[in-house]
């Protein structure tokens, strides 16, 4: 009920515990809820960051390829990169990096999104506190840079421009 909580202090302890216990049957078992964590876009960007890199942690437990079926994910986690909180974007990557390592194929809405996200830091596009010695956010850059790697090269020519 944590993980579900009002309380944002509680939602980060929930999903911190959630993300360092249990194995592959807690994964599984708990995998819905994080999941709702990270769609409820009412929820604080801290949280959903944290939910983020928690359904990573799952994904990486569990050995059901199930938990997060392209058909239905694929362009809900396109809709979530634009997002315009940095961390919120380096834990949707980091989880995006993670599934697509595996197989990319129904996570192709993401790739425009992905591009979107670097052309937003080619035009440093990013609170002050992002930037690192003249550098909008390195860290997310390589986390892009690393998404897009696994994926064929885009036949969109608007977006092949854009990269």
């Amino acid at each position: 009920t944590d993980l579900l909580s009002r309380n944002e202090a509680f939602q980060c302890l929930a999903l911190e515990f959630t993300a360092n216990v249990g194995g592959a049957e807690f994964a599984q078992l708990l995998a819905a809820d994080v999941l709702s964590v990270v769609a409820h876009g009412a929820t604080r960007p801290l949280v959903r960051k944290k939910a983020a890199f928690c359904l990573l942690r799952l994904l990486r437990k569990s050995s059901d390829e199930s938990m997060l079926v392209a058909d239905d994910w694929g362009q809900r986690l396109a809709t979530f990169l634009e997002e315009n909180d940095i961390g919120v974007l380096l834990g949707l990557t980091s989880l995006l990096i993670g599934i697509v390592s595996k197989n990319y194929r129904g996570y192709e809405p993401c790739v425009p999104r992905l591009v979107d996200i670097l052309e937003r830091l080619r035009e440093r596009d990013v609170p002050q506190h992002y930037m690192y010695y003249g550098i909008p956010t390195p860290w997310l850059q390589v986390k892009v840079l690393r998404a897009l790697q696994y994926f064929p090269a885009p036949e969109d020519p608007a977006v092949l421009k854009t990269l």
